[in-house]
């Protein structure tokens, strides 16, 4: 999952920080949760997210995710709702991403200096 982090883009908490989700890999922990392009993030395990420590998005630990969405009241001014939370699974390392597609990573060095020769 790749984000922006800013603050709050609409004014009305500027002292609130908000990741807004620009990417996620299709069938990654974030997409099998329900995490989709143009989501922002609020909070990461009950924690809001600051400019200064947003890395809890990038450490791939299992984590809850709330996000918040941008409304109109009936007067036309922006707000802030608080939306849906998202358990996502640690994430999974490359070799798992790929369903054993490279599996001969583990080949022994005899193996990988005759492909290399080859």
């Amino acid at each position: 999952m790749s984000f922006a982090v800013m603050r709050d883009p609409i004014g009305i908490k500027p002292s609130n920080t908000y990741a807004l989700v620009l990417f996620v890999e299709p069938g990654s922990p974030a997409a099998d949760a329900g995490i989709e392009r143009g989501m922002w993030i609020d909070a990461v395990n009950g924690n809001s997210i600051t400019t200064s420590k947003y890395s809890m998005l990038e450490r791939g630990n299992a984590s809850t995710i709330y996000t918040s969405r941008i409304d109109i009241d009936d007067e036309g001014n922006y707000l802030w709702q608080k939306a849906d939370s998202f358990e996502i699974a640690a994430a999974r390392n490359l070799e798992q991403i790929l369903s054993g597609g490279l599996r001969f990573l583990s080949m022994p060095v005899e193996f990988w200096y005759v492909l290399l020769r080859w």
